[in-house]
């Protein structure tokens, strides 16, 4: 499982959610951190990554076109990195079991 992390997380988060996944990459390691949602949606789309976003925008998308890319919505305002890190922590069976589950494009981690 491969994990993109959207402009609006921190980059530094891929150190320490990557013992979960595969990958972990921010958009900035793209050169994607100024694109727009569809560009990034796209790129995502077409390498397999699972999108971790702030960002609504990404649930309508995934209303509309379904899925890959799966969506990981984080909607608990803005955090520091660390508490970030450890509410995805606990969640991290959800999620696991979001990005293996072939019937849902996104999940909410309130």
């Amino acid at each position: 499982m491969k994990i993109l992390l959207d402009q609006n997380i921190s980059f530094k988060l891929k150190y320490s959610f990557a013992i979960f996944f595969k990958e972990v990459r921010h958009v900035s390691d793209f050169s994607l951190q100024n694109s727009n949602d569809i560009d990034i949606w796209n790129f995502a789309e077409r390498n397999g990554y699972a999108i971790l976003t702030y960002d609504a925008d990404y649930f309508d998308l995934s209303i509309i076109n379904g899925h890959p890319p799966k969506v990981i919505w984080v909607r608990v305002g803005n955090l520091s990195t660390k508490q970030l890190t450890d509410i995805l922590q606990e969640q991290i069976n959800e999620i696991i079991y979001f990005l293996n589950d072939e019937s849902t494009s996104c999940i909410e981690i309130l």
